[in-house]
């Protein structure tokens, strides 16, 4: 294995993160944010590499006083436009409070954009923000928002979507049940560029949670129920929607259900193929919890999936689980061997930009990934990892030929190059 530091701070600690963390741009750049802060404020920040994740520099983001800034995930679009989308959060009547944030980065960092400060303003919190980029460099977000039912007199989440392609449209409710909170909404692009969005129906101890599905294909499809379960009574943790090679989805998350141990946290998938296919619970555990952290795919279209396995009565044993599908589930491995305080996992993984038909954020060969472990935030691959060659992706021709016809450079092979004048 290889790791790197990205950043330590004996003064800050490191905040949950977002879904999307690290990203690539089209010259092998990594990119990376996350959310560290005091006692007092957690604030945003980014972090980039070029030289394979082995020395980073970092930038602090935000600096505002009157709120924390959490849950960070970015994307990186064809033309190396960085975006950054975030949760602001306050306490204010009696109440934490969201709002959703954006930022990017061309030749310099923009101001922030405040989508839902009308909320704000009224109280309403907005959660759960996800975003995903299209092969026209089109941004999607994703997220649950509170409104308020005049009728029941209550307050209920429903699934929020706004579109970025040359500036950013209005936000709009694609989901707005009456009388049941829609929440966690997580959302992935295939390479036709239909949307995919997945999230909960309800979910808390007195009424099971249900997986609702819904696609954008020049426009809307009907709202699917891909669940029907009187089981699962509570989910938890992170959840995320990712696609394969054969544009077949994958949703995993991390819940309780009735059936195995009801007060231990499980492991639960599900796949769609050409339709949706039966839930299963990789995780069975009777002393352990299981919390779901992250999921990618490489080039061989095999899935990893990494989750938390902790003694739900002790801090020990605590082990960071892997499971890899190639045909079926592998068994669980550990990522460390020894026992740590690891936590809060994330891969790389988008479908797009896709570059002279190589996706860049999709490893050729296993995984890549960045953890946080007490004051360090840390950059991770396995011994036998392999990115997707992007040499032909930033040079064209050399001294007027196409790259493609090149052999040798400087007497060697060009395959065997990492560099060549400074590019990647």
């Amino acid at each position: 294995m290889t790791e790197y530091t990205i950043s330590t701070d004996n003064t800050y600690y490191f905040e949950g993160t977002g879904r999307h963390t690290i990203a690539r741009d089209t010259y092998g750049g990594l990119h990376v944010v996350y959310a560290k802060g005091t006692s007092y404020r957690s604030q945003i920040f980014y972090a980039k590499s070029i030289d394979n994740g082995v020395t980073w520099e970092n930038t602090q983001l935000t600096n505002i006083s009157d709120g924390d800034q959490l849950r960070p995930s970015i994307v990186v679009d064809s033309n190396n436009v960085i975006h950054v989308v975030w949760l602001f959060s306050e306490y204010m009547e009696s109440e934490t409070i969201y709002q959703i944030c954006y930022m990017k980065y061309l030749s310099s960092w923009s101001d922030i954009s405040y989508f839902t400060s009308d909320d704000w303003n009224n109280y309403f919190s907005n959660n759960n923000v996800d975003i995903a980029i299209d092969s026209f460099n089109n941004l999607h977000l994703v997220w649950d928002g509170e409104e308020y039912n005049v009728s029941e007199d209550k307050w209920y989440y429903y699934i929020r979507y706004k579109k970025f392609d040359t500036d950013w449209g209005d936000t709009q409710n694609i989901v707005s049940v009456a009388s049941v909170h829609q929440t966690n909404p997580t959302i992935a692009i295939d390479s036709n560029d239909v949307l995919h969005i997945v999230w909960f129906n309800n979910g808390n101890f007195d009424t099971p949670s249900q997986l609702h599905y819904i696609n954008y294909n020049s426009e809307w499809s009907s709202i699917e129920e891909i669940t029907d379960t009187e089981d699962i009574f509570y989910f938890s943790g992170n959840t995320l929607l990712i696609v394969d090679k054969n544009n077949y989805l994958h949703f995993s998350f991390s819940g309780i259900h009735a059936g195995y141990y009801s007060n231990r946290s499980q492991v639960f998938y599900i796949t769609r193929t050409t339709s949706w296919q039966s839930l299963q619970i990789l995780t069975t555990s009777s002393s352990q919890n299981s919390t779901f952290y992250s999921m990618a795919v490489d080039e061989n279209n095999y899935i990893y999936l990494f989750y938390l396995s902790k003694n739900h009565y002790y801090s020990t044993p605590r082990y960071v689980d892997y499971k890899i599908y190639i045909s079926s589930w592998g068994n669980a491995q550990h990522l460390f061997q020894e026992q740590g305080e690891e936590d809060n996992i994330r891969l790389i993984w988008a479908n797009f930009p896709v570059i002279n038909g190589t996706n860049i954020n999709r490893p050729k060969m296993k995984y890549v990934l960045i953890y946080n472990k007490t004051n360090s935030l840390v950059f991770y691959y396995p011994t036998d990892f392999e990115w997707n060659s992007i040499l032909t992706l930033a040079i064209k021709t050399i001294n007027g030929l196409p790259i493609a016809n090149i052999k040798t450079i400087n007497g060697l092979p060009r395959a065997s190059m990492k560099t060549f004048n400074g590019l990647s």
